[in-house]
Parts: structure tokens; sequence; C-alpha cells
């Protein structure tokens, strides 16, 4: 089960580079074992211009049924993305 925790030290570099770098926050807290909540409480944000790009990578993987498959099958589980 994924942990509710702040994060500290070099979890929360290795958050913080990983989220500048546009990772999606449910992938960054399975890597770190814990919830994506834990990211925000934390302080980890993304820049505003990589969660553009972002939404718009998700709409072209959503409206593909070959990229969604690959999408849902390395997608974190259910416990990170709270």
């Amino acid at each position: 089960m994924a942990r509710r925790r702040n994060l500290t030290g070099p979890d929360l570099h290795r958050a913080t580079a990983l989220r500048a770098e546009g990772m999606p926050a449910s992938w960054i807290a399975e890597d770190l074992d814990c919830r994506r909540e834990s990211l925000f409480r934390s302080g980890v944000t993304a820049d505003p211009t990589l969660a553009t790009e972002w939404r718009h990578v998700w709409a072209q993987i959503r409206s593909s049924p070959e990229l969604l498959a690959l999408h849902t099958a390395f997608q974190p589980a259910e416990q990170y993305r709270v």
C-alpha cells in the first residue's frame, strides 16, 4: 500500500527533478512508494508549460487504442494515483 507521507531529503529532490522533467505525479509516486497527494503536500509542483504539454499528449493517447492500451499496461497502480 502506498504510504501517505511528507517527502524530505533525497526523495523530495528526486520528486522535484522528475516533476520538472514533466513526469506525471502518479508515476513519481509509484517510484517513491507514496501517494500522489504526498507530492503535492510536500510542495512538488509541475511547470505549467509541461503540464499543458502533458494534457495535449494525454488527449492523443486517449484517442489511439494502441497507445491507450500501452499506457494502461504501464500506468501506476491505483494506490499511487490517490
